[in-house]
């Protein structure tokens, strides 16, 4: 995620409701993105999240993200034209195991993150 957030040029948004998946390297990775003047949006129902920012990025705080969101997972939208989503699951051990998919500059990345604006409205704008 940190390699995708190091090559935006002009936004980034994050959602996710775990706060485990928002850990000190994404963070940083997102203020250091926010410093060269790209607009990074963080979303999530969970507070915890969003504190972990500490005023770097913009945050916004979406109650309705709940039902996603217990999915353990992470979205990350570059660029609108970049997108990772991943969801949590167990593997064979007892470690919670996260599974993503990602595509850049595809009918399909460009298909996905319309959706997924549709559903977020005004909080990725």
């Amino acid at each position: 995620m940190e390699r995708l957030v190091a090559e935006a040029r002009s936004s980034v948004l994050l959602a996710t409701g775990d706060p485990s998946l928002a850990d000190e390297r994404l963070v940083a990775a997102l203020a250091e993105a926010a410093d060269q003047g790209v607009a990074v949006s963080a979303v999530s129902a969970s507070r915890d999240v969003l504190d972990r920012f500490e005023g770097s990025v913009t945050t916004a705080h979406v109650p309705d993200l709940r039902d996603w969101e217990g999915q353990g997972g992470r979205l990350l939208i570059v660029d609108g034209r970049a997108i990772l989503l991943s969801v949590g699951g167990t593997g064979e051990t007892s470690a919670p195991e996260e599974m993503a998919i990602w595509s850049a500059d595809t009918a399909f990345a460009t298909v996905l993150i319309q959706i997924i604006e549709g559903r977020l409205g005004t909080f990725v704008e």
